[in-house]
């Protein structure tokens, strides 16, 4: 453990700000992935709803539980959800240099 620097602090509560102010949005969906026994959030996925679009915003995964299937169960519990919206396509931009998620 080490004692965190001002910038990691400000910054961590600039993107808890940035989370929370999404998830005020109406269009804004978000699942979690949470483990049976102590109900530990283990994987999340932020989503918005455009028309008849939805664009996947973030999706992650702890590293203990990649490869384990959690983050294609989460896209396929939003495909499912939109699709009661009449959303017809489903996005996910990812950057070239992401092995984990172009595997």
């Amino acid at each position: 453990m080490r004692p965190e620097r001002e910038d990691d602090v400000v910054a961590r509560l600039h993107r808890r700000d940035a989370v929370a102010h999404l998830l005020d949005h109406p269009a804004s969906l978000a699942f979690v992935a949470e483990t049976n026994s102590q109900a530990e959030l283990v994987g999340f996925l932020l989503a918005q709803v455009a028309a008849e679009e939805a664009d996947i915003l973030s999706v992650g995964v702890a590293p203990p539980w990649q490869r384990a299937g959690l983050g294609s169960q989460l896209v396929a519990e939003l495909a499912g959800c939109v699709r009661s919206l009449r959303v017809r396509e489903l996005f996910l931009e990812v950057a070239s240099d992401n092995a984990v998620a172009l595997a």
